[in-house]
């Protein structure tokens, strides 16, 4: 109550953490700290995460900086080697980089579908496919009544992911997607 969590967040934020609310009606709140990883002497760090998939890579396009940020500390956390993108530009760059590269695993993409930028998800979408028409591509949005939300697959999505999203439905996505 009050500014509790105002203070949380200022806390959080100086230390170069962040914090995430997820809260349902009748069903409770969750809230999920994220600190950097302290290093040991040596430079080692104190602990470390178990790697999802041999370490799989994870192209995650998202406008908002904030979400991007926050987004990339968990799936790190779930132990994807984070690319980010805050537009089309930059991702298809980043998939051309990849892509030019045999020997690198082809990431997983996760869009967001908003379109504040002006740049259709459909579209951008459409041209990752043309950079690998194998390339597995997440649709993400905060309104379930997106029709790509609803149906993805004919608009060249694999699967969707919710937004709010929690670190159990990041996991639970992207991995039925992996091991699909």
């Amino acid at each position: 109550m009050g500014l509790g969590l105002t203070v949380v967040y200022a806390t959080l934020r100086n230390h170069g953490g962040h914090v995430v609310v997820n809260s349902q009606p009748a069903a409770g709140t969750t809230v999920s700290f994220f600190l950097p990883v302290a290093a040991a002497e040596g430079g080692q760090p104190l602990f470390t995460n178990k790697k999802v998939d041999g370490g799989r890579s994870l192209l995650l396009i998202e406008p908002d900086d904030q979400l991007r940020q926050i987004g990339a500390i968990m799936l790190e956390y779930l132990g994807f080697f984070v690319l980010k993108a805050a537009n089309r530009e930059t991702a298809i760059e980043q998939l051309q980089r990849l892509a030019g590269n045999p020997a690198l695993p082809r990431p997983l993409v996760i869009l967001d579908l908003s379109d504040s930028l002006g740049e259709s998800a459909v579209e951008t979408c459409r041209l990752l496919h043309e950079i690998d028409p194998e390339q597995r591509i997440i649709a993400m949005s905060g309104s379930i009544l997106d029709p790509v939300m609803m149906d993805c697959r004919p608009y060249g999505f694999v699967n969707t992911l919710a937004k709010p999203y929690s670190m159990d439905s990041l996991r639970h996505i992207t991995g039925k997607v992996i091991n699909s």
